[in-house]
């Protein structure tokens, strides 16, 4: 990795990262499922979408907005998620928003398929220019932990 560099041009404000990463931890602050129209096209798992409000601390310090989307059978635990966050807050210390989309599946025992995508040109303030992939993970005692490993210029 290359170390963190502080553009003459730019102020002290403003630094520019390259292949770093970031590390948090998030709670839901809220889930609210939303009414989902019956669909036409039947199939084995029922489809549901939710919006999402959670708080971040840690390197990845703020808050997002989530439009949550599954399907899943909460008897066996599978299914799998899509999620669009908006962010708005900090990384490591440059403050800002964007957004990232995630998604994983769950056969109720694992968890595969898993991604996480910065989305390229949403940053702002501080964080635009910000793009990268990263990571989210539940702890076995519920800790919800999420990283970032992102370029910032």
């Amino acid at each position: 990795m290359e170390a963190l560099e502080i553009p003459t041009e730019m102020s002290a404000e403003r630094t520019t990262v390259r292949d770093m990463r970031a590390i948090g931890t998030f709670d839901v602050a809220e889930f609210t499922a939303v009414p989902v129209p019956s669909p036409e096209v039947k199939t084995g798992l029922p489809v549901g979408f939710a919006t999402m409000r959670k708080t971040f601390t840690g390197e990845i310090d703020g808050r997002s907005e989530t439009l949550f989307t599954a399907a899943f059978d909460p008897t066996t635990g599978t299914g799998t998620y899509v999620a669009m966050e908006s962010f708005e807050g900090s990384v490591a210390g440059n403050a800002g928003t964007f957004n990232f989309v995630h998604s994983a599946t769950t056969t109720g025992q694992d968890r595969q398929a898993e991604f996480l995508t910065i989305v390229p040109t949403s940053g702002t303030g501080g964080l635009t220019g910000i793009r990268g992939t990263g990571g989210l993970t539940v702890d076995e005692d519920g800790t919800h932990s999420i990283w970032f490993d992102y370029d910032l210029s």
